[in-house]
């Protein structure tokens, strides 16, 4: 059976940005953990079914002037044994987004600058 590393087809780069997530039923707030240009892991406190269309909204400058939307489908939901968020939901972008590695990249090397983390 293929692990999770091994299926990605780009690699992730380590991110900590927060995302509004949009489903038919509920919007959310959450949390990027990691981003690539075909997929991400988000934090969130509440639970999104896998299979779920989602629409999700990052702010990629700190003066919220300039938002990137994805639609994005569920593709794995984990429960998380943490304080604050509960659920990790692996997303899939529909259709990938390779105008965005570059971004990712950009905001991954940003934080750890500022916090010491980095591309997986």
């Amino acid at each position: 059976m293929a692990t999770a590393s091994n299926r990605r087809e780009k690699p992730r780069h380590l991110t900590c940005t927060p995302a509004g997530v949009e489903s038919p039923e509920k919007n959310r707030l959450a949390l990027i953990r990691d981003a690539s240009s075909t997929g991400a892991l988000l934090f969130s406190k509440s639970q999104f079914p896998v299979d779920t269309p989602l629409k999700i909204t990052i702010r990629v400058d700190n003066a919220g002037t300039t938002d990137v939307k994805l639609d994005a489908r569920v593709v794995r939901v984990e429960r998380l044994n943490d304080a604050f968020w509960t659920f990790g939901i692996g997303v899939l972008f529909v259709p990938p987004r390779e105008d965005l590695a570059e971004l990712f990249v950009r905001m991954a090397e940003r934080q750890a600058t500022l916090f010491g983390t980095g591309s997986r």
